[in-house]
């Protein structure tokens, strides 16, 4: 298993350096980036914007903290955009594998709860995103 509490723990000591309008920056300028690039968010309602290169996600970017997930074949590409918002960035082959865990006390440290449905000791990127993408956002 790859932990990656840390990356959240590290993006949680950022956030106080972290806005929305740099999150929108940050999202537009991934977009505009890669070939096909477009992006989704729903301001309101999303805690991480969607990074598409066509129909492929290929990053998931947190509103709340300075934290992404970015597909390692588009890394090269996208991380030194990330590097200069000051973005922690964790880099995967694919979205789906099942190969992190991640401590969930650190997740209501940003998120107000999780879900239960997912196992945060064996869980994929894409659960991070689904167990917290509409979760109120603590806002101390």
């Amino acid at each position: 298993m790859i932990d990656i509490s840390d990356a959240f723990r590290d993006a949680l000591k950022l956030k106080g350096s972290w806005n929305q309008i740099l999150f929108s920056t940050l999202l537009a300028s991934l977009g505009e980036k890669v070939p096909d690039g477009c992006t989704d968010w729903e301001d309101g309602v999303e805690n991480w914007g969607v990074v598409f290169n066509g129909e492929e996600v290929i990053s998931f970017v947190c509103e709340p903290i300075p934290i992404a997930f970015v597909k390692r074949r588009f890394s090269k590409d996208l991380n030194a955009i990330m590097n200069r918002f000051g973005v922690i960035h964790v880099d995967a082959e694919e979205f789906d594998a099942e190969i992190y865990r991640v401590d969930k006390t650190i997740l209501k440290d940003v998120f107000v709860d999780v879900t239960d449905v997912v196992d945060y000791k064996c869980i994929s990127l894409k659960d991070i995103w689904y167990a917290t993408v509409t979760m109120p956002v603590r806002k101390d």
